[in-house]
């Protein structure tokens, strides 16, 4: 099996992938030369993996900007978050610059003078990147609907822990964006009592969350795998080839590949226990699910098809429904491409929707993820684990 280089970033281990990403969030700006439309509309999109998205007119003015590190590209060329990160890694194994021809990556050390080139990582442009056949129609669906018809099967965050840092630990709601496995994670790291703790899972997409539902609903892990689940039932098959995740006419490959992501998941579920196996993290996930359809049974879980940067509306209603303290689990929505497209590359804007966001819970409520935030006056993006 050929493995798509996209999904290396759900590897635990080699993984390059989390300190490369970071490195192009804290210190890296993507620069534009001369954009037209849709390249411009693809920088929103992917912007929210940079420092700072900038637009210049020449090659010499990109060259020339003050960044720790330049991401450049000419001639709207297409570009993936997969391909800088790739350009990273390379680069920091050569410790030159970078180039395709047209896109470059570079340090403020570094120069295109004596830069390696190599032109094969312009396959990895279009990975994961929507085509777009009209710029208004792409552009409706990528600025005012990202992310509705999406699926998160598995998370590319680092699984950490936060409730060490949460002095009271017990909450009678958790409220959590419903996102691959890590906010089921999350609550068996804090042992969630369905009994006694309701649990709402809250989404800006109906897929994801449909997804989640037939899982609940019709598995029983305890009879049949997760692979043999998500490539024997229609629905879940369906989901998995149209969000992308397997293709449609090779299940030897789609079988292999659904098994290593399992595996990888399982391995971080065991992390739990101060392991590495995957056995450990399956025991602790089959204890989790029964868990799950508890809750599901005894009507102690809720959905919600929400987008909390700007249904104002809706959280604050959700807020009040959720009585007693609340968890709430937010990702990185707050700092994600959605949020970057809709507020055309401004930090500022985001941190007003944070900030919105925030005053629409509860008092006690504790909220856990990233969000952008003020450091001396000076807009910078949470990158570590952050609980307030």
């Amino acid at each position: 099996m050929t493995f798509n280089k996209d999904f290396d970033k759900f590897k635990i281990e080699d993984n390059l992938y989390p300190q490369s990403q970071m490195l192009l969030e804290d210190e890296t700006d993507l620069i534009l030369v001369k954009p037209n439309e849709l390249t411009k509309t693809y920088g929103y999109l992917i912007s929210s993996i940079f420092n700072n998205l900038i637009v210049v007119d020449t090659l010499e003015e990109a060259l020339q900007h003050d960044s720790k590190w330049k991401a450049i590209v000419e001639n709207d060329k297409f570009f993936s978050e997969t391909l800088f990160v790739e350009m990273i890694i390379k680069n920091q194994k050569l410790n030159s610059a970078v180039s395709t021809k047209h896109i470059h990556l570079l340090n403020n050390q570094q120069s295109l003078d004596n830069c390696e080139v190599d032109t094969s990582l312009e396959k990895l442009a279009t990975l994961d990147v929507p085509p777009c056949k009209d710029i208004t129609s792409f552009s409706i669906k990528e600025i005012v609907s990202p992310w509705v018809n999406n699926l998160f099967a598995f998370n590319t965050e680092v699984y950490k822990n936060p409730f060490p840092k949460i002095e009271n630990k017990k909450f009678d709601h958790y409220v959590m964006v419903a996102s691959g496995w890590l906010w089921g994670w999350l609550l068996t790291a804090n042992k969630w009592d369905p009994k006694k703790e309701y649990l709402t899972l809250f989404d800006i997409s109906g897929t994801n969350l449909l997804h989640i539902e037939n899982i609940i609903a019709k598995w029983s892990p305890w009879d049949q795998t997760f692979t043999d689940f998500m490539l024997g039932n229609t629905l879940a098959k369906e989901i998995l080839i149209y969000s992308g995740w397997i293709e449609g006419g090779d299940e030897v490959k789609a079988r292999e590949h659904l098994n290593d992501l399992w595996k990888q998941e399982m391995i971080r579920w065991a992390s739990l226990n101060d392991s590495q196996d995957p056995e450990v993290g399956w025991d602790l996930f089959c204890e989790f699910f029964r868990k799950l359809q508890y809750a599901s049974h005894e009507g102690k879980l809720s959905y919600v098809n929400a987008n909390i940067i700007s249904d104002s509306f809706l959280v604050k209603k959700l807020s009040t429904l959720t009585k007693g303290r609340a968890f709430w689990f937010i990702s990185n929505i707050f700092t994600s491409y959605a949020s970057r497209m809709w507020s055309a590359g401004s930090k500022d804007n985001e941190l007003v929707w944070y900030e919105t966001f925030k005053k629409k819970l509860n008092k006690d409520d504790v909220i856990f993820g990233r969000w952008p935030y003020y450091e001396n006056r000076v807009i910078k993006m949470a990158k570590n684990v952050d609980v307030i």
